[in-house]
């Protein structure tokens, strides 16, 4: 799991699998600096 900033108070998140098999990956909001009710959108750039 890796966060950054991006422009604009938005925030980058990865999180990648490094496994060949598809696999459920979770973060604590917390963990990333964000309040447990936050929103976000999500994309799959693999997709």
């Amino acid at each position: 799991v890796w966060a950054g900033p991006l422009s604009g108070e938005r925030l980058v998140v990865a999180l990648w699998n490094r496994c060949d098999n598809s696999t459920a990956i979770t973060v604590e909001w917390e963990t990333i600096g964000l309040e447990n009710t936050t929103v976000v959108s999500i994309r799959d750039l693999w997709q």
